[in-house]
């Protein structure tokens, strides 16, 4: 993992985000996500081609889209203070497969069934050694939206359903 370096970032990059936020719910559901995954990052983006520039894809209430250009999203962490850890493109990252993961997801509506219920209860399995995910899996769960959730699937990692950005780390981890 690398600091971030906004005029560095390419397309396929996996943005981890850890942001300050205003507003009592920005500031429980990090906390929460924080807690349950007891990981410092709580969110995840992607660096993506919108109208031929590098732009942010990223899961918000309103689902998954390009949200800023990269020149928008570097003011916006400056300004906002926000803690970012960047993971580099994959050197094994199908670009073709990548593109048509990232577009077929683009307006799937936000996924709060899964991370206000599923995603909480299989951490907490998993601090006890079991997997017990009882949301939607495989193809049923493609047409929805949760941050890192959208990033797994768009890279191709299995199990996708189930990743927060913990899992996201802990994946690419040995791999760059």
């Amino acid at each position: 993992m690398v600091s971030i370096k906004i005029k560095t970032m390419k397309e396929g990059d996996i943005i981890l985000v850890s942001k300050p936020k205003k507003g009592l719910y920005n500031k429980i559901v990090p906390q929460g996500i924080r807690w349950f995954t007891q990981f410092e990052y709580h969110h995840a983006a992607l660096v993506g081609i919108h109208n031929d520039e590098l732009w942010i894809y990223e899961s918000v209430f309103s689902g998954f889209k390009p949200t800023k250009s990269l020149a928008e999203y570097e003011r916006y962490i400056i300004e906002d203070g926000i803690n970012i850890k960047r993971i580099p493109k994959s050197r094994s990252l199908n670009i073709t497969e990548f593109r048509k993961r990232l577009f077929e997801l683009v307006g799937a509506p936000y996924d709060f069934m899964s991370l206000l219920i599923w995603h909480p209860i299989y951490q907490l399995s998993k601090r006890f050694g079991k997997s017990w995910w009882f949301g939607k899996r495989g193809p049923a769960a493609k047409n929805r939206s949760v941050c890192t959730e959208s990033i797994a699937y768009i890279m191709g990692i299995p199990n996708w359903w189930t990743y927060t950005a913990k899992d996201l780390y802990d994946y690419y981890r040995n791999k760059i």
